[in-house]
């Protein structure tokens, strides 16, 4: 396992998808499926309508067996404050930044 994902849109995967709508810039061709697999896009056998792609960056400030320990709960994590936000808050915006750096850019969407 690696820190590498990409995620995948076409018409298999294991989410469904409900909605896609553009934020900012040109929307993505509108798919059936979600695929999430823990492989580079480079690597896929696997191709669909379109492959986005995203890493993991706590790898860079954690111990092996820290890491080791992170992979095995940061999905169910995730979804639980995800869900925690959502039942407290409804209407709450949430976003996610790339790096430190654009993490105004990020809140500034949004607001």
């Amino acid at each position: 396992m690696h820190n590498h994902y990409s995620f995948i849109g076409g018409h298999e995967g294991q989410w469904q998808v409900t909605r896609c709508a553009a934020i900012v810039g040109a929307p993505v061709e509108a798919v059936e499926r979600l695929n999430v697999v823990n492989t580079s896009a480079s690597q896929l056998g696997q191709r669909g309508t379109w492959v986005l792609q995203g890493f993991t960056s706590n790898v860079r400030y954690a111990e092996p067996h820290e890491i080791a320990q992170l992979r095995a709960r940061q999905d169910l994590l995730f979804e639980k404050i995800i869900n925690s936000i959502h039942a407290h808050a409804p209407s709450a915006k949430i976003c996610f930044n790339t790096n430190p750096g654009d993490t105004a850019e990020a809140v500034n969407r949004w607001i």
